[in-house]
């Protein structure tokens, strides 16, 4: 029972790595299969070897197909040779050629359409406009905020010329002069 399971689930990714193969699969059935190949080496050949048989197929023109063969396809599918409307042949072709994307080029059209009526809808906010009240409790703070900063760097200014300058480096400046003093004068 356990061994049917299991060639049912291999069947359905064959299944699945060959419309990856023929490009018939959708857009997750990719990814999966994707991914699959990279850890799994038996995945990745039996993909490689339906890709070539796809590139073969794919390379076939309607003369090397005989012509019974032809005829045989267009009665069993009913597909006639007449000349159709415009918008038949029109139709036919988006929905053959989007068939299989559906999903994707949906999500497409409604991105398309949210951004275009993005734009087109969009009204321009109207600038700010302050007034005098506000304009002046700004200048107040920016003053009260420049007044704290200038106070900051005086301190630091006091500190830097009285603790730094006066005590550390005349501090190593005497020693360099006595050092100098003792290997000149020898004592």
């Amino acid at each position: 029972m356990q061994m049917k399971e299991s060639n049912k689930l291999d069947n359905k990714l064959i299944n699945k790595i060959i419309k990856v193969a023929y490009g018939d699969a959708d857009i997750f059935s990719w990814v999966y299969i994707r991914l699959k190949s990279l850890t799994n080496k038996e995945v990745k050949l039996i993909l490689e070897e339906y890709r070539q048989t796809a590139n073969v197929v794919h390379k076939l023109k309607q003369e090397d197909i005989p012509e019974h063969i032809n005829e045989r396809i267009k009665s069993v599918t009913g597909i006639t040779d007449k000349s159709e409307s415009l918008f038949a042949s029109f139709s036919y072709r988006i929905f053959s050629f989007f068939g299989s994307k559906a999903i994707p080029a949906a999500v497409i059209g409604i991105l398309i359409i949210v951004i275009v009526s993005i734009f087109i809808f969009k009204e321009p906010s109207p600038p700010h406009k302050y007034s005098k009240a506000e304009i002046e409790l700004a200048q107040r703070q920016f003053q009260k905020s420049l007044a704290i900063v200038g106070s900051a760097f005086q301190k630091a200014e006091k500190r830097f010329s009285d603790e730094i300058l006066k005590n550390q480096i005349n501090k190593n400046l005497n020693r360099g002069y006595y050092l100098v003093n003792n290997i000149l004068i020898g004592g």
